[in-house]
């Protein structure tokens, strides 16, 4: 009985944090062309899909990093050490001079080769 609630317990904690990680796969209904990834598994590896350029231009690699509990920085040719604050189920980042909401979609990165 004392393991069945130590694990209750536990897996309660890992719940918690995982609402509270940028990781996933996040899409805006205002920029429906964009899809945002985040691999925090694979050494916090970022990757920015635009669905309307031509194939091999289509993804930007990065990366990203934790740098407060909300806030996050995400690094690459398109964002150069832009925060970010991760809220729940998404996050606000300016695109082209426009605010966009990303939300999240799945949990797991899907990552498009």
């Amino acid at each position: 009985m004392t393991i069945f609630v130590l694990l209750i317990l536990v897996s309660g904690c890992n719940s918690n944090d995982q609402n509270h990680s940028l990781r996933g796969t996040y899409v805006s209904k205002d920029l429906r062309r964009i899809t945002m990834v985040f691999d925090q598994e694979d050494d916090n590896k970022f990757y920015y899909y635009d669905h309307e350029l031509p194939e091999n231009q289509r993804v930007d690699k990065g990366n990203y990093s934790k740098k407060s509990n909300s806030n996050y920085v995400i690094k690459n040719t398109n964002f150069k050490e832009t925060e970010i604050t991760f809220k729940q189920d998404g996050f606000t980042v300016t695109i082209n001079g426009n605010k966009y909401y990303f939300q999240q979609i799945s949990s797991l990165p899907t990552i498009q080769k």
